[in-house]
């Protein structure tokens, strides 16, 4: 097994030379280096080249949504008649804190793969994502509600959206019951505590909602933390209880009684 270390002391063409894996980027480089015996890398060649080395490439088959914006430089780029919508991603070759080195076809017809880098800010979706079948049983809170409110087919899509994932933005349009959602999906994912960031203005209106499903809620005031089941708390008044320690780059929690 290569150690991490050892490759950090090696230079970046020594490693190309001895590369048996199947990043089909780092191959394409290390048959330009036996066919000409030499060749010149950039600084982030050489990088990835390191960064890489002992990964191997992750299988995704996925078809991934891209934004408006990255679908049109592909579109310029790749010399395409349409504006791409979305991608297949088959592998990730390598992955930075921003960009995505994926290989994958931008239409259903394109003969080969080819490998593309994407930043991670133009995917509407999460390569990694796994789909969860999520049933609920919307009866029982039909029940539960002191209302007897029915849900919509659009919220009820919304309740299993946001417990089909580990984090999320429930983003319908205003009017369309997103709170209702957010409590139903809350309550059913077993939650035993549930923190509600938002405006001062809503935090009555969040309360008298959560109340007709359940009467577990604290509101915070001030500087006094009282949590119950449901806790919700203005986001201005956050620092009360939770602050950075600039000087050290360290998160300080301060709870107070």
């Amino acid at each position: 097994m290569i150690k991490l270390d050892d490759i950090k002391d090696r230079s970046a063409i020594n490693l190309l030379g001895t590369y048996k894996g199947k990043n089909p980027y780092i191959l394409k480089m290390q048959t330009e280096l036996k066919r000409n015996g030499k060749l010149m890398l950039t600084e982030n060649q050489s990088k990835y080249i390191i960064d890489n080395f002992s990964k191997e490439p992750i299988k995704i088959n996925r078809v991934v949504e891209i934004s408006q914006f990255l679908g049109e430089e592909f579109q310029k780029k790749e010399n395409l008649s349409f504006i791409p919508k979305k991608i297949l991603i088959q592998f990730i070759l390598a992955e930075t804190e921003k960009t995505f080195h994926v290989y994958g076809k931008l239409k259903q017809n394109q003969t080969n793969s080819k490998m593309y880098w994407i930043p991670k800010t133009q995917l509407v979706d999460d390569p990694y994502f796994e789909p969860i079948n999520v049933e609920v049983d919307f009866e029982k809170y039909v029940k539960l509600d002191t209302l007897h409110r029915q849900p919509y087919a659009h919220q009820k899509i919304g309740v299993k959206f946001l417990l089909s994932r580990n984090g999320c933005i429930l983003a319908d349009d205003m009017g369309l019951g997103k709170t209702y959602e957010a409590i139903i999906a809350a309550l059913e994912s077993g939650a035993e505590k549930i923190l509600i960031v938002c405006p001062s203005g809503v935090k009555i209106n969040w309360e008298r909602e959560i109340n007709m499903f359940n009467d577990h809620t604290s509101i915070i005031s001030g500087s006094k933390w009282k949590p119950k089941k449901f806790t919700i708390i203005n986001y201005d008044i956050l620092k009360n209880f939770h602050s950075m320690d600039k000087r050290k780059g360290k998160k300080k929690k301060e709870v107070k009684k």
